[in-house]
């Protein structure tokens, strides 16, 4: 009856597959991380620095050379595996193996979300390109001047609302629009505008009291409610994704922050390094695991590493209150 259900090792690759592929083609992290093939232990990119503009010609070429300081991102292993004994396969009638092959899958296609997630919590305590935290107050770069993407109500005004925990959609808007306008403020090395044609960005919020409903609300409603009235929504005029993380809430503690990312750059802020794409294994009849132990195992494994790319597309916001 197994077999008649799809429990077969076809059927259970089938069943995994289609169910990891579906849930990849939503997966958010691809907005926010640079994919990289690997084929070492280890990979240290260099290159992490600005990109020059054009500029007039004058006593021949001015080239400017890799940076000296890099990020480096150390592949790790990383396995998923399920046992099925051979009388579990022989009497499953209610496709309860299948069931727990697609769950096996959906968190198998979220992985690479949950490591961009352990790094974004991490960003206020891991050194980036430039020597300092992800997330700080202090970036500089040749000409840049002294820049923040660790923001606040000193850096904009608009976080400070009168629930930290809860803000209305129109302060969502408002905080959402002043985090715009600080990524129109960061410069280069070279005192240049980093990111002067921006126009997508992505909203990552906690699940925890109005973070989610609000920032939904504050960047798809047509008019916002002032509590003294209704305004339009400039935030229209932007491309923008709300993408809600349990984790920021469940693992990191977030009840009064988000952050923001810049997602139309070919750069991202985050570095997805792979050296072993997802690989399904499968050991069945005849094999020495079912013969000694009447088992069956089905696992997959990927190798690979996250690290920090580009500060300047990622701005973690506090909400605080008067």
């Amino acid at each position: 009856m197994g077999e008649a259900l799809g429990v077969t090792k076809a059927g259970i690759i089938g069943a995994f597959r289609a169910e990891y592929e579906g849930i990849l083609d939503a997966a958010w992290w691809p907005m926010t991380a640079m994919e990289f093939m690997s084929n070492n232990d280890s990979e240290t990119y260099k290159w992490l620095g600005m990109s020059p503009a054009m500029r007039r010609w004058v006593d021949g070429r001015q080239v400017n050379r890799l940076k000296g300081s890099g990020v480096t991102i150390v592949n790790e292993p990383y396995e998923a595996t399920i046992g099925i004994f051979k009388e579990e396969l022989r009497r499953d009638q209610s496709g309860q193996i299948l069931l727990r092959v697609q769950e096996m899958a959906r968190k198998a296609a979220e992985h690479k979300s949950r490591l961009v997630t352990d790094a974004i919590l991490l960003g206020k305590t891991v050194e980036c390109y430039d020597g300092q935290f992800f997330f700080d107050d202090d970036h500089q770069e040749g000409d840049s001047g002294v820049q923040t993407n660790l923001l606040d109500s000193g850096d904009v005004a608009a976080l400070e609302v009168v629930d930290s925990s809860n803000p209305t959609a129109d302060e969502m808007n408002k905080a959402i629009l002043g985090i715009i306008n600080h990524f129109y403020t960061i410069l280069d090395d070279k005192g240049d505008e980093f990111n002067g044609n921006a126009m997508e960005f992505m909203v990552m919020v906690p699940v925890t009291g109005t973070f989610w409903t609000s920032a939904r609300q504050a960047i798809s409603a047509n008019f916002l409610d002032t509590g003294a009235g209704t305004r339009d929504n400039t935030l229209r005029d932007f491309n923008i994704t709300v993408v809600p993380n349990v984790r920021l809430g469940s693992v990191g503690g977030w009840s009064t922050e988000m952050v923001v990312f810049r997602t139309d750059a070919s750069a991202k802020p985050y570095i997805m390094q792979e050296e072993y794409p997802l690989t399904e294994d499968f050991v069945g009849e005849g094999s020495e695991e079912t013969f000694k132990n009447r088992n069956l195992l089905f696992g997959v494994e990927w190798d690979g590493g996250v690290g920090f790319g580009y500060w300047q597309y990622a701005m973690h916001a506090t909400f605080s209150t008067p």
